[in-house]
């Protein structure tokens, strides 16, 4: 049986991979120069694989349930067992699954040598234009770029995994969607996801490339999200792990829906304490000698402490004695809820991932074939499923495509 996969990235080789150790007879279409661009950045460069700590909640879309139930078909324990017996040994830090080189490099090699002992037929600089059926054939319109011609390649399946927005600077592009659309597929708008948000207030510039912990609450309309964890402050914006979890909750706000952030620097401290922690401060013995800045010196770092000071309305060099009551309230509030209005979220080129895509209602999630169309299969990126940070991102491109290249290989025994 002959397959055509379109796109070079995680999803379609791992569908490449058990299609053809499978009997299939695979091209992959791929329209970088070299296959797997995008791994190359994730993690740092380092390729944080797939992580041992997977819960429900660690995907999101409009049905995150299909992805519990193709991983529960193909798990992160697949997952690990596939990369050991293709030659690749990892390390794990916290859950967290990398390469035991921690390059990018190495995974993006294993797979490589794979397809190659597999006898896939790889097709680079290979753009695909279009695709289609006549009579329950599948065909892809293609330009081979670097030779300025085009090409019309058949096959009886095809899978889509050329994946989504995110990182356009890195390849990707709509041609994915275009196709679902062609086949007839309904599609969820596309947002940015993992990614950083612009702010409307100005008074934490100085303070870009601070960090510090804190609890996070998005406000969108009605609803709150929340997150923890560290936080960088940005001359744009704000950043951070908490930050890009929640980002695509405001690239899916409607218009109407204003997105405040609510950032407490001191976490699991109500209102209250964090006040009684101000008050405590400025009581200790040393408060009469020192300055402001100084009396509050070590609780957050310096550039931010100086400009929360400011907005509170204090100078970092007045003394710490001559603070009033009005002052002491406003810092503490802005010591435990930063209100910041959140403007947009940056774009595809800074977005890790994409959410929205292809309505999973219309994908079997055992194998990830349309039930539209029999013979195609959709993968990775291209579907409304997207992960959280860590590796859930990745371990979903491998969980789809891997059922899918199953699926195939099932289907070529008798």
């Amino acid at each position: 049986m002959q397959v055509l996969v379109i796109g070079g990235g995680a999803s379609g080789m791992m569908a490449a991979i058990h299609a053809a150790a499978g009997g299939c007879r695979v091209t992959l279409l791929e329209q970088n120069k070299k296959l797997g661009k995008k791994l190359y950045a994730t993690g740092n460069g380092k390729c944080n694989l797939t992580n041992l700590q997977m819960h429900p909640g660690d995907y999101r879309g409009n049905d995150p349930a299909f992805a519990v139930e193709a991983l529960r078909n193909f798990s992160v324990s697949d997952t690990l067992s596939t990369f050991s017996e293709m030659g690749l040994m990892t390390k794990e830090r916290y859950g967290y699954v990398y390469p035991h080189s921690e390059q990018a490099k190495s995974v993006v090699s294993i797979l490589t040598l794979e397809l190659r002992r597999l006898g896939v037929r790889v097709l680079l600089s290979c753009k695909a234009l279009c695709a289609g059926q006549e009579n329950g054939v599948f065909y892809v319109d293609a330009e081979l770029t670097e030779e300025g011609r085009r090409q019309r390649l058949f096959a009886n399946c095809l899978v889509l995994a050329s994946g989504g927005l995110a990182g356009q600077n890195l390849g990707t592009g709509e041609v994915g969607y275009e196709i679902c659309r062609l086949f007839g597929h309904r599609l969820f708008p596309t947002v940015p996801a993992l990614v950083q948000l612009q702010t409307a207030e100005r008074f934490l510039r100085p303070a870009a490339g601070c960090r510090a912990d804190a609890d996070v609450t998005l406000q969108v309309g009605e609803k709150n999200y929340r997150e923890n964890g560290e936080i960088i402050v940005t001359d744009y914006g704000i950043s951070g792990i908490p930050i890009l979890q929640l980002s695509r909750y405001v690239a899916m706000a409607k218009k109407e829906e204003v997105c405040v952030l609510h950032l407490n620097f001191f976490p699991g401290k109500e209102k209250e304490d964090i006040r009684a922690l101000v008050e405590i401060q400025l009581q200790k013995s040393f408060a009469l000698e020192r300055t402001a800045e100084e009396a509050f010196c070590g609780m957050l770092p310096d550039k931010l402490l100086y400009a929360l000071l400011k907005e509170a309305g204090i100078s970092g060099s007045e003394a710490a004695g001559c603070i009033h009551e009005q002052q002491r309230k406003r810092l503490a509030s802005l010591f435990g809820n930063l209100r910041l209005t959140v403007t947009k979220t940056l774009d595809f080129t800074k977005a890790q991932a994409t959410a929205g895509g292809v309505d999973v209602s219309e994908i079997h999630p055992h194998t990830m074939e349309s039930r539209r169309i029999p013979g195609l299969y959709i993968t990775g990126e291209l579907l409304d499923i997207d992960g959280t940070c860590g590796g859930y991102n990745l371990q979903w491109a491998w969980t789809s495509g891997a059922l899918a290249g199953k699926a195939l290989a099932k289907a070529v025994k008798p």
